[in-house]
């Protein structure tokens, strides 16, 4: 039996907890595995594991330094040992690395979900005081990596030679057969845009994720704000909760929106969601991956994303989805009113958009790579 240990950072809500779900699902299915998961503090997420049958030991230890992680993480290495410790996101790399070293562990792994380590001002060419930090943590540990795509290893790579042969690419997945399915009837679709004054005429644009700088919500809202009065059968639905809710509920007020731009906060279910829009923004700053443009793109919704990280690679402008520089006000602007004036019109992009996904981005072809990559590791393939 291959055992498996998962340690993240939490289990709130974001695309590398749902990616995490999905791939623990998958091992779980496999007679020669046993998957367990270990999360440093809380999150939405903590009981959709347990839903899906996977055991979770959830530490709730707060704060970047503290001694107690590191004794939790040692106590349980020890007594419940692994042939593999997998680490996901910035604290749990620090601190579930070393006490898999320090515990013995022979194969240690990290999923790297983005490109780098200081979120305030992540760069693909800049790396910061923690990436180097984070490099030497690599080297004490002896850690294999996997990036969500080919920029976050350009960035692994590019930092630190020693990187070069210890990184490959996993892409991130979805399930595209289940989310291909409609979970609403039209009329249920239409019942549920109605709660946020929106008709079968109005073209509701939703983004989904963590609400916060990076993420971009704020800077999308305050780009657009002149097209609510151009398009006024344009609605925003923001799901997720972050730093900048109060900021966008500010924005609303003061700029009498609030029939126009909706935040139904953290749903652990955004399916219902995508299928009663029409279009997907990720206007992040920067983004290792962008699971949630596949989330829509699957369901024939036009994707709007920013041309940065991970979301280059997922989303061709003019192909299967729209692309905008990144912060740039008056690209996004050009684009989206593009996408509103000519909505009718992108049949091909959207049924092209299905297609890609479908080939490049299904679950069962990310988890089964993680699958091998763990054989391969374990020196059992």
């Amino acid at each position: 039996m291959l055992r498996i240990v998962q340690i993240v950072s939490n289990l709130s809500l974001g695309g590398a907890q749902r990616l995490l779900l999905d791939i623990c699902k998958y091992l779980k299915s496999k007679d020669d595995v046993d998957v367990r998961m270990i999360t440093i503090d809380s999150g939405e997420f903590v009981p959709l594991f347990r839903e899906a049958g996977i055991d979770v030991k959830d530490l709730k230890r707060k704060g970047l330094v503290n001694p107690a992680i590191f004794r939790d993480l040692i106590s349980d290495l020890r007594q419940q040992p692994a042939d593999i410790v997998h680490t996901h996101l910035q604290k749990a790399d620090f601190y579930g690395r070393l006490s898999a070293a320090v515990t013995g562990t022979k194969n240690i792994c990290t999923t790297y979900h983005g490109y780098s380590t200081g979120h305030k001002t992540a760069s693909d060419e800049s790396p910061g005081i923690f990436d180097k930090l984070d490099d030497l943590v690599i080297r004490l540990s002896g850690s294999r990596l996997i990036a969500v795509s080919e920029t976050v290893k350009n960035f692994l790579v590019n930092r630190s030679e020693f990187n070069k042969d210890r990184v490959e690419v996993i892409y991130n997945g979805i399930d595209t057969v289940e989310m291909s399915k409609m979970s609403m009837s039209e009329e249920e679709a239409l019942s549920m845009r109605q709660r946020f004054k929106a008709g079968r005429d109005t073209r509701v644009i939703l983004i989904s994720g963590r609400i916060e700088p990076a993420k971009g919500q704020l800077f999308f809202l305050k780009a657009i704000e002149n097209l609510f009065t151009e398009f006024p059968q344009m609605n925003v639905v923001i799901l997720g909760r972050g730093s900048d809710e109060s900021k966008i509920k500010e924005f609303t007020i003061s700029k009498g929106l609030k029939e126009r731009i909706f935040l139904p906060g953290f749903v652990s279910n955004p399916k219902p969601y995508y299928e009663m829009s029409d279009i997907v923004a990720v206007p992040s700053m920067w983004e290792g991956f962008g699971l949630a443009a596949i989330e829509g793109m699957i369901m024939g919704k036009i994707a709007i994303v920013s041309e940065t990280g991970g979301l280059k690679e997922v989303v061709r402008n003019g192909v299967t989805g729209f692309t905008f520089k990144s912060g740039d006000e008056e690209d996004l602007q050009s684009k989206l009113r593009k996408i509103l004036s000519e909505f009718e019109e992108l049949e091909d992009i959207r049924q092209r958009a299905v297609s890609e996904v479908k080939k490049r981005f299904d679950i069962t072809s990310s988890a089964e790579a993680y699958y091998q990559f763990y054989r391969k590791l374990s020196g059992r393939s």
